[in-house]
């Protein structure tokens, strides 16, 4: 099976397979991912380089410390849907043994005030079920 017939090759892998044909499905799944998404996510005034790690408000740069802009990324390419404390913990904090039970909210209020823009907020908190980023 060649490699430049895979793009087709992403349904259920039947077994016994060849490992050949395992990376062709794999390598057409990773290309369809990458190949359409956009480094840059705008939200608003907002805008989030996911490849340059680097924020923008009204055109201006803002500095994000690394935690924060962790969340800021994950929350931006799940921008308008709501985000759970729990998912946050578990892909922003991922690397922790332990999460403090007021992390979240910690870092959310910190992201909140930087990214404060008159009377308008980016970053809403839809009670009980978690975060929202999203223009107006």
């Amino acid at each position: 099976m060649s490699l430049a017939s895979n793009s087709v090759l992403t349904t259920n892998l039947p077994k016994p397979f060849a490992i050949e044909e395992l990376v062709a499905r794999v390598h057409a799944l990773v290309r369809r991912g990458y190949d359409t998404k956009r480094s840059v996510i705008t939200i608003g005034s907002l805008e989030v380089d996911t490849a340059a790690k680097r924020v923008t408000l009204d055109s201006e740069d803002l500095k994000v410390p690394p935690r924060e802009y962790a969340l800021l990324e994950y929350l931006a390419m799940r921008k308008g849907r709501i985000v759970s404390r729990e998912e946050i913990e578990d892909h922003v904090y991922y690397h922790a043994k332990e999460v403090r039970s007021n992390a979240v909210d910690s870092a959310v209020c910190l992201l909140r005030k930087r990214l404060h823009q008159g009377d308008h907020q980016f970053l809403k908190t839809v009670h009980r079920q978690g975060y929202v980023l999203e223009e107006h």
